[in-house]
């Protein structure tokens, strides 16, 4: 493909600030992200953030899986903190040994950015307990 999945053009850019979550959470509790994000144009703009989530140590599965998204829109110059959850549902993975989904202790990297490319994307562990 030419372009990563969640790539957009807009008549601004933006600047992603260090996102903040705990390090780990219990199982089935809803995790909460927060971001700042500014917007470096001269143009008042909106933004898409996401949230990627990778299992750690999973050969099997998905590189990257999204997870949660948020339009928010930003006048240029200025900041905003967007804040995202994660919800029990969205921390499912594939459990072979059940063959379901649920929601079960993992360390996860949580991805955060403008689209799906590597180098858009801030990366945090999660352990769920």
């Amino acid at each position: 493909p030419l372009f990563p999945f969640g790539y957009g053009l807009s008549y601004t850019t933006f600047k992603y600030g260090k996102i903040q979550l705990k390090s780990s959470a219990q199982t089935g509790e809803t995790v909460k992200i927060t971001v700042p994000v500014t917007n470096t144009g001269s143009r008042n703009g909106e933004e898409v953030v996401q949230v990627y989530l990778k299992k750690q140590g999973e050969t099997d599965g998905p590189v990257k899986t999204l997870r949660a998204f948020k339009r928010v829109y930003i006048p240029a110059g200025k900041t905003v903190k967007v804040e995202l959850e994660l919800t029990p549902k969205q921390l499912e993975w594939w459990d072979s040994a059940t063959n379901t989904m649920r929601t079960m202790p993992n360390t996860f990297d949580v991805m955060v950015g403008g689209s799906s490319k590597d180098c858009d994307l801030q990366k945090k562990t999660l352990k769920l307990l």
